[in-house]
Parts: structure tokens; C-alpha cells; sequence
């Protein structure tokens, strides 16, 4: 019966020493301050993030978007873990896009159309 136990024991240590291995998935909201791209610039590469008066550098490879493709002075949420050096891996990237500015024209129907 002590056989049994003790395996199970050091069963249950080897599952949580492999379990505690994963690397934690953090969140960060900011506003994109600049993007690189590829020459042809078809591939986003990475991303500079200003968040709280830091700037995350984050590597765009393996990312995937939500609400489209971020511009500069687009707000984000990036789902992300930590990479090499000063460079973060985004995983998800939530892209909430700036505001435009709409212009709306309203014709004013008290004047008279002046014609030629």
C-alpha cells in the first residue's frame, strides 16, 4: 500500500512541476505609437505600445487581430507573453479603432437656388 502511495505522490509533484512550466499570459491596453513592416509592406512585424507612460515593444509574427488591422494612435488591448529580451510576443491583439471625423452637411432649404 505505501508502494501506491508514493507513486502517486511523485506522479502528483511531477504534474505540478510540469504544469508551473507555462508562461502566463498578461494584459496591456495602450495607444500604438508606431508600426514596422516588411519592405513590400504586406507583413506587420511589430509594434510599439504606450501604456501608462512605458513603451512595450511587442513581436507581431504569430499575433492574431480582432476588429481589424491597428494604425498609428489606435487604443489596443494585447493578450501577449514575454519573448526575447525587450521584446514581448502579442498573441491577440483587440483593436479599437480612433474615431473619425465625420462632416455633416446640412442643405439649408430658405435660401433660393441661384441658377445661371
Amino acid at each position: 500500500m505505501k508502494k501506491y502511495l508514493i507513486v502517486w505522490v511523485v506522479l502528483f509533484c511531477a504534474v505540478l512541476s510540469f504544469s508551473s512550466c507555462k508562461k502566463e499570459i498578461k494584459n496591456v491596453e495602450g495607444v500604438v505609437t508606431s508600426i514596422e513592416s516588411n519592405q513590400s509592406g504586406d507583413s506587420v512585424l511589430s509594434m510599439k505600445v504606450l501604456s501608462d507612460g512605458d513603451t512595450l515593444l511587442f513581436s507581431l509574427k504569430d499575433a492574431q487581430y480582432d476588429n481589424g488591422m491597428m494604425i498609428k494612435d489606435d487604443a489596443v488591448r494585447v493578450h501577449y507573453i514575454d519573448g526575447n529580451g525587450d521584446t514581448l510576443r502579442a498573441v491577440l491583439v483587440f483593436v479599437k479603432p480612433k474615431p473619425s471625423k465625420v462632416i455633416e452637411l446640412h442643405s439649408d432649404t430658405t435660401e433660393t437656388l441661384l441658377t445661371r
